[in-house]
């Protein structure tokens, strides 16, 4: 979970380090996204541990 929010992050910083954004924009939805890619798998297991 940490690692796919973690690459999120880097991925955001690095467009924003590209594009020379004045404001972390892309990182804050890299980490977002990141975060709910990380989430959904978490719960898509938990139902299959469940079923």
């Amino acid at each position: 979970m940490a690692i796919i929010t973690g690459l999120g992050a880097y991925i955001g910083f690095k467009i924003d380090e590209h594009y020379q954004m004045e404001e972390p924009i892309s990182t804050i939805i890299g980490t977002f996204i990141g975060f709910a890619i990380a989430m959904y798998g978490v719960v898509k297991q938990a139902n299959k541990l469940s079923n």
